[in-house]
């Protein structure tokens, strides 16, 4: 699969309409970003989740082949996507 490598993080763009906004980006571009419908928890949640997802896929592939430390990989996937 080919999809955008490195870390991916969250970042705080302000209120934007009376609401909060949020970006998931690269050293070097931005990934996503997250338009709330409601609540700025609800879209940091979503932006965190986002942010989770390649650590995610790369647990979820160890785990599929019987390699590497992946339950560890999926320990810190979770932590980062609950922002722990």
């Amino acid at each position: 699969m080919n999809y955008t490598k490195g870390k991916w993080t969250v970042s705080y763009n302000g209120r934007i309409e009376d609401r909060e906004h949020f970006s998931v980006t690269t050293d070097t571009i931005q990934v996503a970003e997250v338009h709330p419908r409601r609540d700025g928890k609800e879209a940091e949640a979503n932006a965190r989740l986002i942010s989770a997802a390649p650590d995610m896929y790369e647990a979820l592939k160890q785990a599929q082949e019987g390699t590497g430390d992946w339950r560890g990989m999926i320990d810190s996937a979770l932590a980062r996507a609950e922002n722990k």
